[in-house]
């Protein structure tokens, strides 16, 4: 009857790829507290990698009921809705990420990502905008969204010079899932 022994072994085989076996755990973990937030927040990731995404939706939005500050619950929220075709409101999840955490670049790189994606260049443009504002050093994915921004406008010159000054270890779209990891 320990809720946190479950819910890290569902972490364990949810990692591993055992999907079905994950859910299974964490359930019991939310039998025994119903009011884990972490628990349902990975319950809602499992359902999202077995591509249920109302249920994963479901969970995370429990999540956040239980801990409004879940920045990553709404991360995952617009992931889901920016693939199903949702801009505006994935990048309203997006926006409440950064409210939290204004530093959260993978929201700012999601976001920024959906709006190119979408072709809405000149919101991407003022997005962008806000991003280096934001931050005293921008990460590299940004500078490659600003750089995909100037190419797409026929700006080759100031694409370049952004590309030289980014350093292509620092960027999160070269990690293994960087926009799903929880804090």
């Amino acid at each position: 009857d320990y809720a946190e022994a479950h819910y890290n072994l569902g972490k364990v085989h949810q990692d591993q790829g055992f999907m079905e076996e994950a859910k299974e755990i964490l359930n019991k973990a939310l039998s025994i507290n119903p009011n884990y937030a972490e628990a349902h927040f990975t319950l809602g990731k499992v359902h999202q990698d077995q591509g249920f995404m109302e249920e994963a939706i479901k969970a995370y939005k429990k999540a956040l009921s239980l801990k409004p500050d879940y920045p990553h619950a709404h991360l995952n929220i617009g992931n889901i809705f920016n693939y199903q075709g949702k801009l505006d409101n994935s990048l309203e999840e997006y926006k409440k990420v950064i409210l939290l955490n204004p530093y959260h670049a993978n929201a700012w790189v999601n976001a920024g990502e959906a709006l190119e994606r979408y072709n809405k260049l000149e919101l991407l443009e003022v997005w962008l905008k806000k991003a280096f504002q934001v931050f005293d050093v921008v990460p590299s994915d940004i500078k490659v969204l600003k750089s995909r921004l100037f190419w797409r406008t026929n700006n080759k010159k100031e694409a370049s010079k952004i590309l030289l000054d980014i350093d292509i270890n620092t960027c999160l779209l070269y990690t293994s899932d960087a926009a799903d990891e929880e804090d």
